[in-house]
């Protein structure tokens, strides 16, 4: 029997096992992999007991109507635990931890993905394919999976923020990006690559965005795409219809909060569960903004320096951003290139998404080079994630 076949039997076994089982779930991770698995549950019709989450801001909270504990405060006993993680490396850490106190019976989030994208969601996978495709984020090996990627759609926003890490302030005539690139540019993209864990869909602020249906419709019927999640700062109600749209297709918000300044959050998860939309609250006490610092100055580090800085960056996350038809690794090196703060940017720094001169083999190996590289020029221009830590969103009215 192949790998793959293994994986497919390792897969169906454990659907079975869960919709056999007499014993009640925890969900380790209450973020919004959690929550998707909370959804699948009850649609199986099976009884999740609580979240479990290391993180003390969610610890207490109540998150889809279940109580968010610590792991020392979950009686681990007769019950089954299921790893809500996109992170293999997370996966790795919290499967070992579980298996040191004792758990037995211990499901990656690979089973609930299958069940999502095939049987939850509005745009269904056929099986097969959508096996082959949770194989490939599995295994790994030289396939090229993107942990998250970032697809900002506009640049307008309702908030000003003075360390806006889309820089977004310090553009005089921000606009909506052009929809028919965007989706050019998500098509080639998901031709050449073999994964998506997490899209984000950003901004600006991207529930202004008019044709924000369109983009989410685009990647939701991939099945290279695990999960789509929205930023939005709290200050925007959107549409009804378009709120029915984001619970037919499995979307999350991922609100924002700034305090005042998210003048609409409550509202806005009001209407969420009233809709039964999947959502999380970012709050900033605990996870505070970095200040990468200037954008249009040069450090002046040496190419040592810089490579050791991209490394810590990358250790940290793999992410990729799709702004104006290219693809990047990171927001600064994205936008200190949209802004042309440096002329005439090299490719090597990006890939150009549109070239059609090219192969997708061809576009597929710049996207493996890109994904390979030691440093970025902009990395000279940023202070990168070990900068300040400030306080969030704070708002300016000249730059």
């Amino acid at each position: 029997m192949s790998s793959f076949e293994k994986f497919k039997e390792t897969i169906r076994n454990e659907i079975l096992e869960m919709e056999r089982s007499k014993e009640k779930v925890v969900l380790f991770g209450g973020a919004d992999v959690g929550i998707i698995a909370k959804k699948v549950l009850d649609y199986m019709d099976i009884e999740a007991e609580c979240f479990c989450d290391n993180d003390p801001i969610k610890q207490s909270k109540v998150i889809e109507g279940l109580q968010v504990l610590p792991l020392d405060k979950v009686i681990i006993n007769n019950k089954t635990f299921i790893v809500c993680t996109f992170s293999t490396y997370n996966e790795k850490i919290i499967t070992k931890t579980l298996k040191d106190i004792g758990v037995q019976n211990i499901y990656s989030i690979y089973s609930i993905l299958f069940i999502y994208k095939t049987r939850v969601v509005k745009y269904p996978i056929e099986e097969e394919q959508m096996l082959s495709s949770l194989y490939s984020f599995k295994e790994f090996n030289d396939n090229q999976i993107i942990e998250n990627l970032n697809i900002p759609v506009t640049e307008k926003c309702t908030l000003r923020c003075e360390k806006c890490s889309a820089l977004i302030p310090y553009n005089n005539n921000p606009n909506h990006f052009d929809k028919d690139i965007i989706l050019n540019s998500i098509n080639r993209f998901f031709e050449a690559i073999d994964g998506v864990k997490r899209v984000v869909i950003s901004g600006g602020e991207p529930l202004l965005y008019p044709y924000l249906l369109e983009i989410l419709e685009k990647v939701a019927k991939s099945p290279k795409v695990l999960s789509i999640r929205i930023i939005t700062n709290g200050t925007v109600i959107p549409d009804i219809n378009l709120l029915k749209s984001f619970r037919d297709m499995g979307i999350s918000l991922s609100i924002s909060d700034y305090g005042k300044l998210s003048h609409k959050k409550d509202e806005l998860i009001e209407l969420c569960n009233n809709y039964k939309v999947l959502w999380d609250v970012n709050t900033y006490s605990y996870n505070r903004w970095i200040d990468f610092g200037p954008f249009d100055t040069m450090r002046n580090r040496t190419r040592d320096e810089n490579i050791e800085i991209f490394k810590r960056c990358r250790d940290w996350i793999k992410a990729g951003y799709l702004l104006d038809a290219k693809y990047y690794l990171c927001h600064r090196s994205a936008y200190i290139s949209y802004l042309k703060v440096i002329e005439n940017e090299e490719e090597g720094n990006y890939v150009n998404l549109v070239d059609y001169n090219i192969s997708i083999e061809e576009l597929k190996n710049k996207i493996k080079d890109l994904n390979d590289v030691k440093y970025l020029n902009a990395c000279d221009y940023c202070n990168t994630r070990f900068g300040k830590i400030i306080s969030p969103a704070i708002q300016t009215k000249e730059i």
